[in-house]
This record gives C-alpha cells, structure tokens and sequence, in this order.
C-alpha cells in the first residue's frame, strides 16, 4: 500500500512533467546545466520524502481529525467488505473531511498475514452477540457449518471492528499527543 502511494505521488510529480518537456538540443542543454545547480538524488528523495510526509502528517489538522483518520480506516479493514475496501475508504475520508491517506493506509489493516486472525476472533465474538451460537472446530469446518456462522461472523466482525478501530484511534490519539510535548 506504502509503495502504490509512494508510485503514485513520484508519477503525478516526476514522471508527467518529463513526458510534457520538449525535446532540448544538445547547446541548450549545455547552456541550462551551467545555469541551473544539479540536485543530488539524495537532495530529491529527501524533498519527496517531506512532500509525503507533510501529505500523511499534515500539520494543520488537528490530533482528533488524524487519530479518527486511523480509526475509520481500521474499521473499514476489519468490516467485511471484500473487494470494496478502498473504494469505501476513501469515500469515506471524502464524506467525512478525514485526512485521506491515512484513512487508506489503514484500511489495508487485514493484509493476508492478519486475515486469520481477523476471521478467527469475529466467529469468536460474533457468538456472544447471537442467540444460537455456533462451537468452531478445525475438524469440523463443512460448507454447512460455515453457512450456518455466516450470521455469527458478519455480528462478530462488526463488533471486533469497533473494538479495534477504537483501540488504534485511542493509541494514535495518545502517540500525537506524546509526539506533539
């Protein structure tokens, strides 16, 4: 996700402009070099890395509008939306006036890694939220069983949704708070 933003901003900001230059001849060439100081690649990572970074960290909005940010977004990741997460992020962000690459970052919370982990615990608390909670065995997992815990894994995902996003949205609202002393 980091590296399909990081693309994207390097293509808007470094890539267009070149493909729009005329082609310059070789005594023009020689003439602007002379005139104009060569930037170093450190010299231009390091300024796109302050332009991405003021884009995320945007010293303007406030702790509240940042950790939000975080916590919709974690929300979004967690909620079963398959295949409509980011689509739904960032409308989201837009709706709502989030700080919208961080609303993105963290909607790519359920990576792989994470699914299981997220799958797992939303059957678990989806069981005490229904009437008719269904046991969940490795042995015993059937395409009946797995229709059957649909309902208990949609009531448990929500749930395990908001619990999360409120825990990372309290954490990042603290971490501003430390960084900002």
């Amino acid at each position: 996700m980091a590296v399909g933003l990081i693309l994207a901003t390097f293509a808007s900001q470094y890539i267009k402009p070149l493909m729009s230059r005329k082609p310059t001849t070789t005594l023009e060439s020689e003439i602007n070099s002379d005139i104009t100081p060569k930037r170093s690649w450190k010299t231009k990572l390091q300024q796109y890395i302050g332009k991405l970074k003021h884009l995320i960290v945007d010293p303007n909005e406030s702790n509240l509008t940042k950790s939000i940010s975080v916590a919709v977004g974690i929300f979004i990741s967690i909620v079963p939306l398959w295949g409509f997460q980011t689509i739904v992020a960032v409308a989201a962000a837009f709706v709502l006036r989030l700080n919208k690459p961080l609303v993105i970052a963290a909607s790519y919370f359920s990576v792989p890694p994470m699914t299981p982990f997220i799958l797992y615990f939303s059957v678990i608390l989806g069981g005490v939220f229904v009437s008719n909670p269904i046991a969940f065995n490795l042995s015993s997992i059937s395409l009946d069983v797995l229709q059957a815990a649909l309902f208990q894994y949609v009531v448990g995902s929500i749930a395990l949704a908001v619990v999360v996003a409120s825990a990372f949205g309290l954490a990042t609202s603290l971490l501003l708070k430390v960084r900002s002393r």
